[in-house]
Formats: C-alpha cells, sequence, structure tokens
C-alpha cells in the first residue's frame, strides 16, 4: 500500500448502494427526467453527463430508496466491463450491475474515479476484483 493511505473498508467510505433496474412490465417508470447510467454509458468521460436510458418520475418514484445524489462514484461489477469507475454529474440511477458509493464528506471523490483506480484496486488490496464484489456484497447484507 502507498504511502499516507489508509486501509478501510468500502463501507466506511460512505453508502454503498447496488443499482437496479425498474420492471419493463411498467414502461411509465422509463422517460427523461433522471439519468439510468448502466456499463454502455461508462466509456466516454470519467463523468456521466448522459446516458442511453432515462427514469421517469415515476420510476424514480419507484427507486427512491436507491437514488444516487451528484458526485457519486459508481463502479462496474459484472461483466467484461468489471472495474470501470465513473461519477454522476446529477441525481442518477443505475442498473444491477453498478454498485455504487454515495461518498461522505471526507473522502476525495476525486482520486476515486483516477484512471488508475483499476489497477490500484487490484494492486493495494491484493485481491481480485471478484473477491473485492464478494466482500461488497456480503457487506451489504449485513
Amino acid at each position: 500500500m502507498r504511502e499516507g493511505w489508509e486501509k478501510v473498508r468500502i463501507g466506511d467510505l460512505g453508502r454503498v448502494v447496488t443499482g437496479r433496474t425498474p420492471p419493463s412490465i411498467h414502461p411509465e417508470y422509463f422517460g427523461d427526467a433522471f439519468q439510468f447510467v448502466t456499463p454502455g454509458d461508462m466509456h466516454v468521460d470519467k463523468r456521466v453527463w448522459a446516458t442511453s436510458r432515462y427514469v421517469s418520475n415515476a420510476g424514480a418514484d419507484f427507486l427512491k430508496r436507491i437514488c444516487l445524489p451528484a458526485r457519486t462514484v459508481c463502479v462496474s461489477c459484472i461483466g467484461w466491463q468489471m472495474g470501470n469507475v465513473v461519477m454522476t454529474t446529477a441525481d442518477a440511477f443505475t442498473n444491477q450491475q453498478l454498485n455504487s458509493v454515495i461518498t461522505n464528506e471526507r473522502v476525495v471523490r476525486r482520486s476515486m474515479t483516477r484512471r488508475s483506480t483499476r489497477k490500484n484496486v487490484n494492486t493495494c488490496i491484493s485481491m481480485s476484483m471478484t473477491a473485492i464484489v464478494m466482500r461488497i456484497a456480503a457487506f451489504m447484507q449485513r
């Protein structure tokens, strides 16, 4: 681990949230009110300015307990995009392939979105991304 870094649990950084896709049997949950971030939206920039899908106000009400405020850090945890990291720029929602950290004020959010984050996670925590995902899942079940 780098000098000056502190070893902490992911949950110590803030509230961990796993996304969810609104049920497709309710087309009224989709619209243009809120960004709906998926792994496909994580390749343009380190910040999310626009998404391919959006959630309506009705969808936001359905998903209200997992609404992500601006400046939330989102990590892709499933599939070939595993390890991609972006930050929201507005209130948003994600699908279940993403885990997000609504960071505490003491966390410097910019450092969590550096391009080297994927390498740092593997090197500094000394475990595979799969093990990290399993730890996040275990933490969230507590």
